[in-house]
């Protein structure tokens, strides 16, 4: 019906799985809606408090993204997905 939603966690094994996921996630259409994946910005859980990694390409090559965390924040999500 068009309604979002709204968000979700996900929590990865391991740092890289997570970048992995948010690399290849972020943007991508899910039943008909774009979504949006970035490090879980929870309060209190790493130092900078910003999320969202830094994302780095030192000698233009593929871009390395440096995670706090292995919990994402999905939003945009249609009101059908579940969990599987």
């Amino acid at each position: 019906d068009g309604r979002s939603k709204g968000c979700g966690i996900v929590e990865y094994s391991d740092l890289q799985a997570a970048a992995r996921a948010l690399t290849s996630l972020n943007g991508v259409e899910l039943r008909g809606r774009p979504v949006y994946v970035r490090e879980d910005r929870e309060e209190g859980r790493g130092s900078s408090g910003s999320g969202g990694g830094n994302r780095g390409n030192a000698n233009g090559g593929e871009e390395v993204i440096y995670l706090e965390s292995p919990r994402l924040f999905v939003s945009n999500l249609a009101w059908n997905v579940t969990w599987q």
